[in-house]
């Protein structure tokens, strides 16, 4: 889980570190601030489209074939934006930058659903920035995407479930870790007695690859057309654009408005970070997921009620263990019948924190904007840092282990739907986002993404709490019925 938590970093770190850099790097390449941003826009919208490959593809054939050749093209595509010194190189190879890394937490969270915090990046890449040139940021990249790259090479097993069931099938060559190739390798020189049925085991589990189907990117933009699942997405998506709008304007607004520095404009970010951070453990995002992944896709609440005895004391467990309660149902998973699981109201649990969270967010939005345009003292927008991102952590959680509760076979692919659409979004805001600021003001253009973020997610999370259940359950008949007839 540690290694697997490393690698879901460079994610949001390869964006974030980024943004210290915004007004160092016009001067260099003898360019524009708007071009600059361009390259952000260009990063998300790949960001959005590679998971849907890279997700189904894990799906497929495993998690760690996915890892490997993901950090071979980040690391080389962080090793060319070191070296370049063009406007157009910079764009494309932010773009294979993107592609190399962008799936790294939807295979997280893969990883955990077959098995069971961001807070310093932007200031380390404010000082890269002032005191190394901005170029280090992807030379710092590339070697710590060359360290995870060997680290997952060596270490990290196959953890898919087409591939090794629960742990007892073996696992091809390339699925294997270089430690178990080498444990085996040992067990070769020193044979000990062979369990009955490894061979079976070993040549089933071959057949199994063999048999894998052709990645199906489709796969995400299926999820999304479920409307139970585009109910979930679109609350993630909307939020997770302003989540970009304020980080990717959070320096060059400090630096125009009070006149800091590349490292002091890193500095800034810390109480974003911070609030992250402590959402993060009230929310227990990972221990919140899926713990065990129930064979049969029709039972999708055993994962989630099996954890809840290993969890305690987050949001997201207390919202779960208050509605068990009030509906009558057992808390553990030794003590419930499979129509109590699926009787469970999982969107009521998970979209609970959203009646406080939602408005508490918004107001933040509008206070963060006005503050800017007045030029308020800057302790005031770096408080409402804290809050603002400690509550966008708490909803992001909220949705990605709600539309793991409702894919918990295809956790990866489901993790790809969410990350197209709120790419899709956040590139969209983020191409308007500095001519809406130089058109009607900071302020102003807060009020908009405030606006418009508490309406979406407001209209999604009243049809999720109302509705979902319906149709979730309504899906879960089809699957039944498919697969009585198959």
């Amino acid at each position: 889980m540690v290694l697997v938590a490393f690698a879901s970093c460079f994610s949001p770190v390869s964006s974030f570190i980024y943004y210290p850099a915004l007004t160092a790097i016009p001067k260099d390449l003898h360019t524009t601030l708007s071009r600059v941003n361009l390259t952000i826009t260009s990063y998300m919208i790949v960001s959005g489209v590679a998971p849907t490959l890279f997700g189904s593809m894990a799906d497929q054939v495993g998690r760690r074939p996915v890892y490997l050749l993901m950090f071979v093209l980040y690391v080389l595509a962080d090793v060319g934006l070191a070296l370049q010194n063009t406007y157009p190189a910079l764009l494309l190879l932010r773009m294979l930058q993107s592609a190399g890394g962008s799936a790294t937490i939807g295979l997280g969270y893969g990883v955990v659903g077959d098995i069971t915090e961001p807070s310093e990046r932007p200031v380390l890449g404010g000082v890269l920035a002032e005191k190394a040139g901005w170029r280090w940021i992807f030379g710092f990249l590339a070697i710590s995407g060359a360290l995870s790259l060997a680290l997952i090479a060596v270490l990290l097993p196959e953890t898919g479930r087409n591939i090794v069931g629960n742990g007892s099938h073996p696992a091809p060559v390339l699925n294997n870790s270089l430690l178990l190739l080498w444990q085996e390798n040992r067990q070769r020189k020193n044979p000990l007695p062979m369990p009955e049925g490894y061979r079976t085991a070993t040549l089933e589990a071959v057949s199994l690859i063999a048999r894998s189907r052709t990645p199906n990117p489709l796969g995400s933009v299926h999820i999304f057309l479920q409307k139970e699942s585009a109910t979930v997405i679109l609350i993630n998506g909307v939020f997770y654009s302003a989540y970009c709008c304020l980080q990717a304007s959070l320096s060059s607004l400090f630096i125009t408005i009070y006149g800091y520095k590349e490292l002091e404009a890193g500095l800034i970010y810390l109480p974003f970070g911070v609030g992250c951070f402590v959402a993060s453990l009230l929310s227990s995002k990972y221990e919140s997921t899926l713990f065990n992944i129930y064979p049969k896709p029709t039972l999708l609440l055993y994962p989630v009620i099996n954890t809840v005895s290993t969890s305690k004391g987050n949001i997201l467990t207390h919202d779960y263990r208050y509605l068990a309660v009030r509906h009558g149902l057992p808390t553990s998973s030794a003590e419930t019948s499979p129509s109590q699981r699926l009787a469970f109201p999982i969107f009521h649990a998970r979209l609970r924190s959203m009646t406080y969270l939602l408005p508490f967010s918004i107001f933040s939005l509008l206070v963060y904007g006005w503050v800017l345009e007045y030029h308020v003292h800057p302790s005031i927008p770096l408080v409402l840092q804290f809050f603002i991102g400690g509550a966008m952590t708490i909803v992001f959680n909220a949705c990605g282990t709600l539309l793991v509760d409702l894919h918990s076979t295809r956790p990866s692919t489901a993790q790809a739907a969410l990350n197209l659409l709120r790419c899709a979004l956040a590139a969209g805001e983020l191409a308007a986002l500095q001519p809406l600021i130089d058109a009607i003001g900071t302020g102003w253009c807060y009020t908009v993404i405030a606006l418009m973020t508490g309406g979406i997610a407001g209209v999604c999370v009243f049809i999720g709490r109302v509705w979902g259940e319906t149709w979730r359950r309504q899906r879960d008949d089809i699957q039944n019925t498919t697969e009585e007839i198959g």
